[in-house]
């Protein structure tokens, strides 16, 4: 099995907390979508066959590009892989570019999941963010997704927003809650280098972030949707029974994927296995595809970062540490490294051991990062 990220690298606008490679200009969207197409067809033999299980539509902003040229892209895809009869076909979507029409054509594709970005239902959060949508449409799109038919819905929510009231980011939770939606992605605003955000933390147009309603927060959300039964299975996802992302828990389990597109990264396990990105430009994409030159960088993976990769991604998810796995797939130092660094963080109280796996410890959730990084190997 295997998946394929689709990174459309365009927005209308840039929000004020963003680092992703996206560009506002819409000058250059007929060559990139070309060279994307052509990049998919070009890579179909790296998987050697093997069943495409998830394909992701990302960004950027892939609502934006018209439904016509999503569908170019999928019959490219089909008549350039096997594709799973259950295959998970997910899109990425603004609130402002939901449609009765557009959701009516995403679905007739066979796109079967849609992740929306609300990121708050609150307007004056919604414009200290730069989003352009509205609280109410936002509700509106979810409501237009679930009539035309989508079971399998997700919305972003970003929490620790310095000028939002507790009951605003307490409504946040209600409102989502009672959309019903089955997937719920909550993130901590952080404050990325180079980004609007902190530019403006630096000229002191705009508060840091506080500590204590960033920790009450994250309680708050976990204790309230636990409640309506989603389980926690990555540290910023939630989902119901039967409402995980396919596509992002492939990245977690090591299994082969392909990224096409500016920024976008893929992952080929084997001995060795191989970590791949193309170049964080649109010109530059547009001019290797075409021309032929490298368009993009890779690495071969070494025991050690195949090892710092599972202890990251094994403590982010619900699945934590299991020793077994490590002691079968890495040589003695590893294990023994592992053991003595686990021992150390159970005394901390950042780890727990049960069900014969590590785990972070509940007091740890918040730290989890720099608990993971002392377990690495340097």
């Amino acid at each position: 099995m295997a998946g394929l990220y689709i990174h459309i690298p365009f927005c209308r606008h840039k929000c004020h907390y963003c680092n992703f490679h996206f560009s506002t200009s819409l000058k250059s969207i007929a060559g990139m979508l070309s060279s994307i197409k052509a990049e998919i067809a070009l890579r179909s033999r790296e998987l050697h066959g093997e069943r495409i299980e998830t394909i992701y539509f990302g960004g950027g902003t892939p609502s934006l590009i018209g439904v016509n040229e999503i569908e170019k892209i999928l019959t490219t895809i089909r008549s350039n892989y096997i594709l799973s009869k259950d295959v998970e076909i997910s899109i990425e979507i603004n609130p402002e570019d939901v449609t009765n029409e557009r959701v009516a054509c995403w679905k007739s594709m066979g796109i079967n999941r849609a992740s929306v970005g609300v990121q708050s239902f609150s307007d004056s959060d919604l414009l200290w963010m730069n989003r352009k949508h509205s609280g109410e449409q936002a509700i509106e799109s979810i409501k237009v997704l679930k009539e035309q038919g989508f079971k399998k819905l997700s919305i972003d929510l970003i929490y620790g927003i310095p000028t939002s009231e507790k009951s605003t980011f307490r409504s946040n939770i209600k409102k989502a809650i009672d959309l019903e939606v089955g997937h719920i992605s909550a993130y901590m605003l952080t404050v990325e280098p180079n980004t609007a955000l902190d530019h403006l933390i630096q000229k002191n147009k705009c508060k840091e972030m506080d500590e204590e309603l960033v920790l009450e927060q994250f309680v708050y959300l976990k204790r309230e949707l636990e409640a309506e039964g989603f389980e926690q299975y990555e540290l910023s996802s939630f989902a119901k029974a039967d409402h995980r992302s396919r596509h992002n828990t492939s990245y977690w389990q090591f299994i082969p994927y392909l990224g096409f597109g500016p920024s976008a990264h893929s992952f080929t396990p084997g001995e060795p296995a191989i970590r791949r990105w193309n170049v964080s430009s649109n010109s530059a994409y547009i001019k290797g595809i075409e021309s032929g030159l490298d368009y993009f960088e890779e690495e071969k993976l070494e025991a050690r970062d195949i090892y710092n990769e599972y202890i990251m991604t094994s403590l982010r998810t619900w699945q934590g540490i299991d020793l077994s796995f490590v002691k079968a797939r890495f040589d003695k130092s590893y294990v023994d490294y592992l053991v003595s660094s686990l021992n150390r963080a159970i005394e901390k109280e950042q780890i727990v051991f049960k069900n014969n796996h590590y785990h972070l410890h509940r007091n740890a959730l918040m730290k989890a990062d720099s608990v993971i990084a002392d377990l690495f190997v340097v």
